[in-house]
């Protein structure tokens, strides 16, 4: 594949340097930036001061997940029809940023007015995210282009790191300025630190030079693009051994949705310890996310899924049995590796299942049939634990998880008899 001259190869070895610079940038401090606005802890604080209802700030996660990961498979098929992919993702990049900057402005002038700022809040929430879903294929094929396959474990590895330490740190500042400063200034200064730090690391991936292929794969209409996925599944048996497999992987939902809760009401807990809990399930994920890499691009990322079920069986187990707060702290240890390593890996090993120009597809393949497990587990865990409680939700979670471990086995590593970029 020539372009002015100049191989794929050689100019993918030409700028690994300044690609991998440039896409660690991007990725870690997009995790730093969202940090400032977690969906787990500032975004449902800042709804509670417009409505009591657990529905609408369980919708935070709803909008998030469907809205990330619904878009992929429409826009594959536009994806895959371009040579090359960062213009695009950069266009989509602001779709996803701006937002922010405008919730830190409503957040200003609407908070008086609960309904419009319900009603916005999620319309800048849902733009964004869905933004940030139709962008996502383009980005990891841009980046699977980017960086040599013996490298990409090392990649996210170390973005995590970094986007895990900046964001500790993120955390902090945002708990600060919501002390320092009275409703709503507060949380408009962490939305507009959001907006900030993600400008920043869109301009930081501007100066990745994406490597050209030949030419990209020949368009379609969008009917016979769609009639066509289920020979993908069908043709490529390895691929939809770990489609299923991680379907049932996505059940770990149904118990760590519910360790802390769990662990607090038993255990009659204050916030000193459930503080803890979070610093050990921020801080296990910061430090084994470089080692997670390294054994990836050394051993396969298929090893490192499999010892994330592991890791999620054994805190689920512990915590089916825990009798002290002592218990717990392991727990959370356990589950924070496991989340490291599912990231790590689950991102990478898709990239290795197709020929790069199906890639989009396979990657808006993998989230959307993931999207319905990780939507519900949840609710259907807490359903089942209102009935029979805690222990026996994470026991049920144990099986569905060593079923996706049976099924993830019979599936082969995809860099098994594949050649790695040099």
């Amino acid at each position: 594949m020539e372009q002015n001259g100049i191989g794929f190869d050689e100019e993918l070895r030409r700028n690994f340097k300044r690609n991998f610079v440039a896409g660690s940038m991007d990725f870690g401090l997009y995790l730093t930036a969202m940090s400032f606005s977690s969906s787990i802890t500032i975004l449902p604080a800042f709804l509670t001061y417009f409505t009591s209802s657990n529905v609408l700030i369980g919708l935070i996660s709803s909008v998030t997940v469907v809205g990330w990961m619904m878009p992929q498979i429409i826009v594959a098929n536009y994806t895959e029809g371009l040579s090359l992919k960062k213009r695009f993702v950069l266009a989509m990049g602001l779709g996803e940023r701006f937002p922010w900057l405008i919730l830190a402005i409503a957040t200003l002038f609407l908070y008086k007015y609960p309904t419009l700022m319900l009603i916005c809040f999620f319309l800048l929430l849902g733009s964004g995210t869905i933004c940030g879903g139709i962008g996502t294929p383009a980005w990891l094929d841009m980046l699977a282009k980017a960086i040599p396959e013996k490298w990409r474990g090392r990649f996210f590895g170390f973005s995590r790191f970094a986007g895990t330490c900046l964001g500790g740190a993120a955390a902090f500042i945002s708990g600060y300025l919501l002390d320092r400063y009275a409703f709503p200034l507060g949380f408009a200064t962490c939305f507009l630190l959001t907006f900030i730090v993600m400008m920043i690391s869109w301009f930081s991936l501007s100066f990745l030079k994406e490597p050209r292929y030949a030419r990209a794969r020949d368009s379609i209409s969008f009917k016979d693009y769609l009639s066509g996925l289920p020979s993908i599944l069908r043709g490529d048996k390895n691929f939809s051994r770990y489609l299923l497999a991680s379907i049932f992987i996505s059940f770990t939902g149904m118990a760590t949705s519910f360790f802390t809760v769990h662990a607090a009401t038993s255990l009659n807990l204050g916030g000193g310890e459930i503080g803890t809990f979070t610093a050990l399930f921020l801080i296990s994920q910061t430090l084994i996310n470089l080692v997670w890499g390294y054994v990836g691009d050394r051993k396969g990322h298929k090893l490192i899924i499999q010892i994330s079920i592991l890791c999620n069986v054994s805190a689920a187990i512990l915590a089916a049995f825990s009798a002290s707060v002592y218990d717990f702290y392991l727990v959370f240890v356990m589950a924070g590796i496991a989340m490291s390593a599912s990231m790590v890996a689950g991102m990478n090993i898709i990239l290795e299942f197709s020929s790069p120009e199906r890639r989009p597809t396979y990657i808006g393949l993998s989230n959307i049939l993931r999207t319905p497990s990780i939507m519900f587990a949840p609710i259907l865990g807490g359903m089942l634990a209102d009935i029979f409680g805690y222990p026996k939700v994470y026991i049920l979670t144990v099986i569905i998880l060593l079923i996706g471990f049976a099924i993830l086995l019979s599936a082969q590593d995809p860099r098994r008899n594949k050649a790695v970029v040099e």
